[in-house]
């Protein structure tokens, strides 16, 4: 090495290390290879150095990996991958020796996101090079990604194209047999697993002598024989997997915790619940070799979604054994996993499926809080609090992120910020474009436009990582007195619903108390939430069915026990999975046989409604400003297309009479525009087209010139009071558990929108123009823009101008109001109230001047 040094040739240098390395590899030597590469003399500077490189940090990459360095392997791996495809390098199997363990450990630490991009990227390079065993391995990767989703069937079909596209590849095939029986197995068809993991025995047994394959079939087969009753049969194939593993070098130490934690699963099905808790403590001893106790101090977790099934498991052991406190605290470290997990996720598709475990672990910790624990003081509170562990967590940490850069005053961190998220939204959109071209897409441009996303994405979390090191606090914690505290002072219900897969839940607080009510799944309800919703599809679907939509709007109401709470005028709702799609304010309070819409009797006239995404959301206080309330008006109209909008000309021109501002009209309201003035207004009008997206594509909003997707305007920075959505659909969007609706709202939100009025369905051109009047008319005069939106739905149903089938809640119903409780401007009064005394002052003045006093008192 050092005449490597002597030389100045860093490539030698670098061979040289790891050769000295590899002939005693421990973890003290992998942090020789850190010292080694900390002390180069200089950057490499052509492409054998360059490679040289790469070379090191794959091998660092294996070996932190085979010693249990997950996250630090992850960082190895991907340094080496970007470089090699910056640089362009070639002569070195990148694929087999980078990017396939990389995109595996990525599924390992539950980031699905940045695993099927990395897969897919270096899939689209087999293909280019006709390389038949990266196809094959790289498929198999892909389908472990889509079964760690509960895309089974998706899994299944890839994995049966593949083996039908190459079905003389025997040895390789043995990876896709095996993969088939786990996904078999989670759609229960155990006899498919069996025979398919029988398969994968055979094909290791013959052409693939590597141990954790065989092990993870015999380990199929004991799953499937256990499914089956087969108990004996399981017994022998874990058995024999067990004698494999454990006399194996091969076997990381996650894999053997994976062996005691199965051993424990089917020692449970027997019944046998001592010995399945001394294989959990054995497994987690395997992970954690500190851990003393049953549990571990969470100081000494990390992320490991292995950890995570342990211990999940164990709350499921003390939950049978009826030790529910235990259980509860098995739960409660399970979400400190989790979090960790999440920070090391890049992509925002990854935390979503992470949230529907945290939304199933919340469900079971406040089922076990309201069935078993009710007699103890503050279980309630305990339960909200679990349910607030998985509301809109995301859009908390995006906003609570934005926010702490921002408090820096460091404008070069602002900058990089903005930018990062910028780039990451126009490759996505770029990519979605490209996908959406089907058959006729090309695949180099999205293989290019895959490595960018994954460049970008390891970026931010390069930058995140560097944020949470300088600010760990960068979290806030729910706090149930807070809560309470706040709305005494608002003088108001709080209502959160938290929609299960089994239940619903209600939590009712005031400032003394909190409520819980579970509502049933049942058939009937779902039946009533989705038929109530239907009616709002059309206007004539209520107008047609004014007593199926009376029926309904009440039953909705029972079901849902809004009637439970009467006493305050003011409530704040936090919806919650399809309730969310749910105008609380137009449900019915009793049956009635009126047919008039004016006198129906809705909540909206005994309540004003503010929703919100979580109860940390509500309990923000409202950002320091000074308002000058000037709106920022866009009115694209659309003249001479299919989708005229000619009624948003008069929304504008009322607008402008209440309020001062910019009005963009026809080519004006471009996005460039847009984007350049967003920042300079309080209040951002949009009266324009929207879209509520698909499963594949992101919601949207239309400008005269352009479409804005959904990812990049969340990328676009700005800050403004109030976002008022004058379009269809800007409330909905596809539903992620936890998180919501993926709507423009939501987008609006996520860019730093304090409060938002939009839309639940495809509004009308003509109502809602005259609805939006009567809402800024209100605005001017109070400044309060919750109480504005309550007030204009009853000035709009109590308007004689208006007929009776126009004041239908199909007009009125569908703009929703979410953000802070802003206090009326009470100024008017004031001023009124002034003038009266002065007015009184001067008259008891000039009658006690010339003696008139005494004759009017008397009066």
């Amino acid at each position: 090495m050092n005449i490597a040094k002597q030389e100045d040739d860093l490539a030698k240098y670098l061979y040289a290390v790891l050769d000295e390395f590899q002939q005693h590899p421990s973890l003290e030597g992998i942090d020789f290879l850190i010292r080694a590469e900390q002390s180069l003399w200089r950057k490499p500077k052509n492409k054998n150095e360059l490679l040289a490189m790469v070379f090191l940090w794959c091998n660092k990459g294996y070996y932190q990996r085979q010693f249990g360095q997950s996250l630090k392997a992850i960082s190895s791996y991907e340094k080496a991958s970007q470089l090699y495809d910056k640089e362009r390098l070639e002569g070195y199997d990148i694929i087999e020796f980078c990017k396939k363990p990389l995109g595996n450990l990525y599924t390992q630490i539950g980031d699905y996101g940045q695993a099927e991009s990395t897969i897919k990227q270096y899939l689209l390079q087999a293909e280019k090079e006709r390389n038949i065993p990266h196809i094959i391995s790289g498929t198999n990767n892909l389908a472990i990604v889509y079964q760690s989703r509960g895309q089974f069937s998706l899994a299944i079909d890839l994995l049966n194209a593949v083996i039908d596209r190459y079905p003389k590849k025997a040895g390789a095939n043995g990876d896709l047999f095996n993969n088939l029986a786990v996904n078999y197995i989670a759609i229960n068809e155990y006899g498919k697993a069996v025979s398919n993991a029988t398969k994968a025995v055979e094909i290791y047994k013959e052409f693939d002598s590597t141990t954790t394959k065989l092990v993870n079939a015999y380990k199929n087969l004991s799953l499937a024989s256990v499914h089956q009753g087969r108990m004996n049969k399981a017994a022998v194939y874990f058995n024999a997997a067990a004698d494999i593993a454990l006399n194996s070098l091969e076997i990381a130490p996650r894999e053997l915790a994976k062996i005691r934690l199965e051993e424990a699963t089917i020692l449970m099905a027997q019944n046998r619940l001592e010995e399945a808790k001394q294989r959990l403590h054995s497994a987690l001893k395997i992970l954690i070799p500190k851990i003393e106790e049953t549990f571990p101090d969470p100081s000494l977790l990390y992320p490991e979604t292995t950890l995570v099934d342990i211990l999940d498991f164990y709350a499921q052991l003390f939950r049978n054994e009826q030790e529910y406190e235990k259980a509860l605290q098995a739960y409660d470290l399970s979400f400190v996993v989790e979090d960790l997990l999440r920070e090391q996720h890049g992509y925002e598709a990854s935390k979503f499926i992470q949230q529907i475990n945290n939304r199933n672990r919340s469900e079971r910790c406040i089922a076990i809080l309201f069935e078993f624990l009710n007699e103890q003081i503050g279980w309630e509170d305990r339960a909200l609090h679990y349910a607030e562990k998985s509301k809109s967590i995301l859009l908390r940490e995006q906003l609570l992120r934005d926010h702490t850069i921002a408090q820096l005053r460091d404008e070069k961190l602002v900058q990089e910020n903005i930018l990062l998220s910028q780039r990451l939204a126009n490759v996505n959109n770029a990519l979605i474009l490209e996908q959406l071209k089907g058959d006729m897409a090309n695949l180099s441009r999205i293989q290019e436009l895959l490595q960018s996303k994954n460049e970008v994405a390891l970026r931010i979390k390069e930058f995140n990582e560097t944020l949470r090191s300088e600010f760990p606090s960068m979290k806030d914690q729910f706090d149930i007195s807070q809560l309470k505290t706040k709305i005494k002072e608002d003088d108001l219900i709080f209502i959160e619903y938290f929609f299960g897969r089994d239940a619903i839940y209600q939590f009712v607080v005031d400032e003394r108390m909190t409520r819980i009510q579970k509502i049933e799944r049942t058939a009937e309800l779902e039946h009533n939430l989705q038929q109530f919703i239907r009616y709002f599809d059309k206007a004539s679907n209520i107008t047609n069915d004014i007593v199926g939509f009376k029926n309904a709007s009440f039953s909705i109401y029972k079901q849902l026990l809004v009637n439970s709470f009467t006493n305050k005028h003011k409530l704040i709702i936090i919806p919650d999975g399809i309730l969310s799609f749910i105008p609380f304010e137009v449900l019915l309070t009793q049956v009635t046989d009126e047919l008039q819409f004016e006198a129906l009797p809705y909540i909206l006239k005994e309540h004003q409604i503010i929703y919100n995404y979580s109860a940390n959301f509500y309990l923000d206080e409202a950002k320091g400003r000074v308002n000058k309330d000037e709106v920022l008006g866009v009115f694209p109209v659309f003249e001479n297309t299919n989708q005229p909008l000619m009624h948003s000309l008069n929304e504008a021109k009322m607008i402008a009479n209440e309020m001062h501002g910019r009005f963009l009209r026809r080519e004006e309201a471009s996005k460039q525009h847009f984007e350049r003035l967003a920042r300079s207004f309080d209040i951002l009008h949009l009266s324009t087209h929207a879209n509520a997206g698909s499963n594949s594509i992101p919601a949207s909003i239309q400008f005269f010139d352009q479409t804005l997707l959904l990812p990049e305007l969340q990328a676009i920075e700005m800050n403004p009071k109030l976002v008022v959505l004058s379009a269809c659909e800007t409330g909905i969007g596809k539903l992620e558990k936890g998180e919501g609706p993926m709507s423009i709202a939501r987008g609006f939100k996520a860019s730093g929108a304090e409060n938002l009025l939009f839309s639940l369905w495809k509004v009308n051109d003509m109502t809602t123009a005259q609805w939006m009047g009567k809402f800024y008319r209100s605005y001017a005069r109070s400044h309060s823009a919750n109480s504005s939106a309550h007030q204009s739905k009853l000035a709009y149903l109590s308007d004689e101008t208006i007929s009776n089938a126009k004041k239908s809640p199909y007009y009125w119903g569908s703009f929703v109001f979410y953000g802070q409780i802003e206090p009326q401007n009470n100024k008017l009064i004031w001023v009124i109230s002034l003038g009266i005394i002065l007015i009184m002052v001067i008259l008891w003045l000039i009658s006690n001047k010339n003696g008139f006093a005494s004759k009017v008192f008397k009066r």
